[in-house]
């Protein structure tokens, strides 16, 4: 999880380096997607939600205790990434590249599997 919000963190800093490239964005940003998916997704469950912000929240009002948060080291450091993220980039970071529900979505519109389906309906 490290490497991977490591990895990001090196794209999004050089990412007007990459535009300019659409051809290495183009593979770099399905690599992503994949990896999101099948890794962060389907591996290690990584799939934040709004539960663990309410506890969060709950725990500032009960008492913080590490171990409560650290039940899930996954959850716990790519909340970290994405709330560091967020500070710098805005949502884009979570939604457009560490959330496995929304790379679920992106991934078959990128390889335009759906474009049958819209063809036959116009």
């Amino acid at each position: 999880m490290v490497a991977i919000l490591a990895l990001l963190t090196l794209i999004l800093l050089v990412q007007e380096w990459l535009v300019r490239r659409p051809h290495l964005w183009l593979w770099l940003r399905m690599g992503c997607l994949s990896t999101t998916l099948i890794w962060l997704g389907w591996v290690l469950n990584g799939q934040l939600s709004v539960v663990q912000v309410v506890a969060f929240v709950q725990s500032l009002f009960n008492g913080f205790h590490w171990e409560t948060f650290l039940i899930e080291p996954i959850i716990f450091t790519l909340w970290s990434g994405v709330a560091l993220g967020m500070l710098f980039w805005g949502r884009g970071v979570f939604c457009g590249y560490l959330c496995p529900l929304g790379t679920a979505l992106a991934l078959p519109a990128k390889l335009k599997i759906f474009d049958w389906l819209h063809r036959r309906r116009n």
